[in-house]
C-alpha cells in the first residue's frame, strides 16, 4: 500500500484530452484519487486510497489519478501501505497533463508517449522514453510504510521526494496544468493519501 500526502486522459490513448482546467473529484478538500482509474485499481476511503485488486494475480493496470490538477509548490506524496513480494519492479510516481475525467488509462503510465513524466525505479521517463538514468532511490527498492512524493514547483521544476526527504530536481519545463499520477504496479499493492 501507499500514502498520497496532499495539501490545500493520455497522450497516444485513443479519446484521451489534455486538461485545461480543474476536475472535480469524490474527495475531500485537498488532494485525492479520481473516482475514474485504471481497470484493476479500486479508490476507497473518501478517495485517499487507492488499491489494485487481484494484486496476487495482476501486477498493472492500476493507474490513479489526482482528482485536481496540483497547484504549484504542492507536496503530492504517497506512502506505501501494502506490498506483495510476487513481482519485480514497484510504484511508479509523477504527473501528467490529461484529465482524468476523459483519460483512457493505460495498463502503464509509461505506455504514454505525450504529456507525461513518471519516476521509474531509479529513472525518469518522459512521454515513455527514459530520459534520465541514477536518479537518486530506485523506487523499486521502496518498502512497506515508506513514502515517495513529487513537487511541480512555481517554476516548471518536477521534484522527488522520498521518505520526505528532497532528491532534487527530476526534469524542468513541465506545463502549468498537470495531475499527480501514481501508478500501483509490481510489488506495490496499495496507496493512500495523507494530510499534511
Amino acid at each position: 500500500k501507499a500514502t498520497i500526502v496532499g495539501g490545500g486522459g493520455g497522450g497516444g490513448e485513443p479519446g484521451a484530452e489534455p486538461s485545461t482546467a480543474q476536475s472535480g473529484g469524490h474527495g475531500p478538500p485537498g488532494l485525492s484519487f479520481h473516482h475514474r482509474c485504471g481497470r484493476l485499481a479500486e479508490i476507497t476511503m473518501e478517495g485517499l486510497r487507492a488499491a489494485r485488486k487481484n494484486c496476487h494475480g495482476e501486477f498493472n493496470s492500476a493507474v490513479v489519478l489526482t482528482s485536481s490538477p496540483l497547484k504549484d509548490d504542492q507536496l503530492f506524496e504517497v506512502k506505501i501501505t501494502k506490498v506483495v513480494e510476487k513481482w519485480a519492479g514497484s510504484i511508479e510516481i509523477g504527473v501528467t497533463v490529461y484529465n482524468p475525467e476523459t483519460m483512457q488509462f493505460p495498463s502503464t503510465m509509461t505506455n504514454l508517449t505525450t504529456g507525461t513524466w513518471m519516476m521509474s525505479g531509479n529513472g525518469v521517463m518522459h512521454n515513455g522514453l527514459l530520459v534520465r538514468e541514477n536518479f537518486g532511490r530506485s523506487l523499486d527498492s521502496l518498502s512497506l510504510n515508506e513514502c515517495v512524493g513529487i513537487m511541480r514547483t512555481h517554476d516548471g521544476n518536477l521534484v522527488l521526494f522520498i521518505n520526505g526527504t528532497e532528491v532534487g530536481v527530476a526534469v524542468s519545463d513541465i506545463p502549468k496544468v498537470v495531475y499527480g499520477a501514481v501508478d500501483i504496479y509490481g510489488q506495490c499493492a496499495e496507496v493512500e493519501i495523507v494530510s499534511e
